[in-house]
């Protein structure tokens, strides 16, 4: 060992070597991982109502719900617009008959109430209403005795 070192100039060191890792798994570079399509479903309908201005398709599902029957009955969400780059303080737009138009304007508040009571926070801030005709909701036919 002493005939080594006086024959390089430099001193013997004992560096551990470096072990060899396994190469990392190839990633795929599209779609990720497997999913199922129950986990699909949802997204693809957000998708559809988000270009039409809904953030959930459940409002549209569920407006008899939210609003009530009375006002379920005298008009039907259309879109929410909301500001460029927000979630909050927006515009739900509604259409409703010209004979409940006035009655709409006083019960704004409560339902602008109800349906940020539904998203659980201050999604919607006003209410612009547009005139037109409401389809009537389809009532199940009774069965008989």
């Amino acid at each position: 060992m002493v005939a080594r070192e006086m024959e390089s100039d430099k001193p013997v060191t004992t560096k551990p070597r470096k072990t060899a890792q396994p190469a990392p798994a190839p990633r795929r570079r599209r779609g990720g991982d497997a999913r199922g399509i129950a986990d699909l479903i949802p997204s693809i309908g957000e998708t559809s109502f988000r270009k039409f201005g809904f953030i959930q398709s459940s409002l549209v599902s569920r407006w008899a719900e939210i609003a009530g029957p009375r006002y379920a009955a005298m008009a039907s969400p259309e879109s929410i617009a909301f500001a460029r780059g927000k979630k909050a303080d927006g515009t739900l737009h509604l259409v409703v008959t010209s004979a409940t138009a006035i009655f709409m304007q006083h019960a704004e508040p409560e339902i602008i109430a109800r349906v940020n009571r539904f998203f659980g926070y201050a999604a919607v801030a006003r209410v612009r209403y547009r005139h037109g005709t409401l389809t009537a909701p389809k009532r199940p036919e009774p069965r008989p005795a």
